[in-house]
C-alpha cells in the first residue's frame, strides 16, 4: 500500500484546460471517491496519476516516490509506477479466457510461467472467481467481468488501485450489488483506492472521503455526510441536492422585528426568515441551499407571513409512503422541494404554506458558504394536520 499526493497538477488538451492546479491527498489504505459531471477532469486526473497523461505543471507522488515533477523534469513510465487501473469499459480481451486476461500484464513483462500461475490464482481468490479460469468474457455476467478487470489490475500487486467509473455501464440493480462487493473487497485487501464517478449516491456509498470536482478544480474534500450537509460551494450544493433540494437566489432584506429574511427573485414578499449571522446583511445577494427534509408543509389555511411561506404545488411525485412536492414561489421562476407524508398528496395548483427549517447560505458572487441558518421556532401545525416527513433539520 501507499499514499498518493497530487500537487498543483494542470493538464491541457490543446486550448482546453482539463485540470487546473489540482491538489489532492489520498491516505494509505483509504478509499477516496472523486465525483463530478462528465468533462470535469476527474478521469484526466486519474490518467495523470497512472502516467497515461503528461501534466504541464505540478508534481505527483506515490508511496513517497516522486513519479512526476515538472520542475525537476521527472516522468516515471506507467509500468514502473506500481499502479493498477480499471477502466470504464473493463477492456477485457474477448478471445482470452479469464486466466489469460488476468495474466496478460505479467506475460507482457516476461514473468515466468510458474510465477504467473501463482499470481493469477491469488488475484482470482481475492475477487472470488476461482473455478471460472477457463471461461471467456462473453460467458460471464457484468459483475463477474468487472471482477476480472479488478483481478487483472491486482495481479501485479500495485501500490494503489485506480478505478474509472467501473459501474457506469451496469444496470441499476446490479450496480447496487457491485457497490457492496467493491467495499467488501477494499476491506479485504486494504489497498489505497482512488475511484471516480458522476453518481453522487455511489460516491456516498463507497467513499471513506469524497472529493467534489468541477471545471478541472476540486471544490471540497471531506466525509460523505459533510459534503451532503455542509457543501462548501454552490456547485457542490447543486450536485448533492440535485434529487432532493433546491437553490433559491435572492436578496437579504430586513424584517420589521429586526431580523433578516431571504427575498427570492420573482417573489412578492420576503419568504425565508434567516437566523442571525454576522456574515449576513441587508442588500446582500445570496443563494440558499434548501433540502426537502428541511421544508415542513403546514396546515395554515389563512396565510400570514409570520407562519411561513406561501407556495403553489407544481407537481406531486409519489415515492412509497410519501410524496415529493415541487412548490412554486411567486411568479414560478424558482421552486422549493418538500416531502409530504399525508395520505393524499395535494393537487397541482393547490396553495400551501411551508416553513423552511434550515439551509446553507452562499454569497452570490464568490459562490462560497457564508452562513448556516435554522428556523428560530417550530412550525405552527394544527392537531391532526399532515406535515412533511422532515425528520428534523439537517443542513
Amino acid at each position: 500500500m501507499a499514499d498518493i499526493t497530487v500537487r498543483h497538477v494542470t493538464v491541457h488538451y490543446g486550448d482546453v484546460v482539463a485540470t487546473h492546479g489540482v491538489t489532492l491527498q489520498v491516505e494509505e489504505g483509504e478509499f477516496l471517491v472523486v465525483v463530478g459531471a462528465s468533462g470535469c477532469g476527474k478521469t484526466t486526473m486519474l490518467r495523470a496519476i497512472a502516467g497515461l497523461e503528461q501534466p504541464l505543471t505540478g508534481e505527483i507522488q506515490i508511496g513517497g516516490e516522486l513519479v512526476f515533477s515538472e520542475p525537476r523534469q521527472i516522468d516515471v513510465a506507467p509500468a514502473r509506477r506500481r499502479v493498477g487501473m480499471v477502466f470504464q469499459s473493463y477492456a477485457l480481451y474477448p478471445h482470452m479466457t479469464v486466466a489469460q486476461n488476468v495474466a496478460f500484464p505479467l506475460r507482457t513483462r516476461r514473468v515466468g510461467r510458474a510465477r504467473i500461475g501463482r499470481a493469477v490464482r491469488q488475484a482470482l481468490e481475492i475477487v472470488e472467481l476461482i473455478g471460472l479460469e477457463q471461461r471467456y468474457p462473453r460467458e460471464l455476467s457484468g459483475g463477474q467481468q468487472q471482477r476480472v478487470a479488478i483481478a487483472r489490475a491486482l495481479v501485479r500487486r500495485p501500490h494503489v488501485l485506480l478505478l474509472d467509473e467501473p459501474l457506469s455501464n451496469v444496470d441499476p440493480k446490479l450496480r447496487a450489488q457491485l457497490r457492496t462487493e467493491l467495499k467488501q473487497l477494499h476491506r479485504r485487501i486494504g489497498s489505497t483506492t482512488l475511484y471516480v464517478t458522476h453518481d453522487v449516491a455511489e460516491a456516498m456509498a463507497l467513499g471513506d472521503r469524497v472529493a467534489a470536482m468541477f471545471g478541472g478544480e476540486i471544490h471540497q474534500v471531506g466525509r460523505p455526510a459533510d459534503l451532503y450537509r455542509t457543501p462548501a460551494t454552490v456547485p457542490v450544493a447543486a450536485l448533492f441536492g440535485a434529487h432532493g433540494g433546491a437553490l433559491l437566489r435572492g436578496e437579504v432584506v430586513p424584517l420589521p422585528d429586526g431580523g433578516l429574511a431571504l427575498h427570492p427573485e420573482g417573489s412578492a414578499s420576503p419568504a425565508v426568515p434567516l437566523s442571525p449571522d454576522a456574515s449576513l446583511f441587508p442588500g446582500q445577494r445570496v443563494v440558499m441551499d434548501i433540502r426537502a427534509e428541511n421544508v415542513a408543509v403546514l396546515d395554515a389555511p389563512a396565510w400570514e407571513p409570520a407562519a411561513g411561506t406561501r407556495v403553489e404545488v407544481a407537481a406531486a411525485q409519489p415515492e412509497g409512503a410519501a410524496s415529493v412536492l415541487h412548490l412554486r414561489l411567486g411568479d414560478g421562476r424558482q421552486e422549493l422541494v418538500a416531502r409530504y407524508a399525508g395520505p393524499q398528496p395535494p393537487r397541482p395548483g393547490q396553495g400551501l404554506t411551508v416553513r423552511v427549517l434550515a439551509g446553507n447560505v452562499y454569497d452570490a458572487g464568490t459562490q462560497r458558504l457564508i452562513a448556516r441558518c435554522r428556523s428560530a421556532e417550530p412550525p405552527p401545525v394544527r392537531r391532526g394536520a399532515p406535515v412533511s416527513s422532515a425528520g428534523g433539520a439537517r443542513s
